[in-house]
């Protein structure tokens, strides 16, 4: 825990999820104002519909 900050740290900032964008294990990103883990590295590519909020096989939710 630091000090000063009460015990609460924020989740870490995410860059927004992107069709094209190759994302890496754990990596964090915000989708449609929620954040969700890239559980194993891949490329969302156009079109493919692989967005993380209908891929559980590809995103959690945090």
């Amino acid at each position: 825990m630091k000090k000063g900050d009460g015990g609460v740290n924020p989740p870490p900032a995410a860059d927004a999820w992107k069709e094209g964008g190759k994302y890496a294990r754990n990596q964090v990103v915000s989708y449609q104002g929620r954040q969700y883990r890239c559980l194993q590295p891949h490329t969302a590519w156009a079109g493919a519909g692989w967005t993380p909020s209908t891929q559980p096989t590809l995103w959690q939710a945090i």
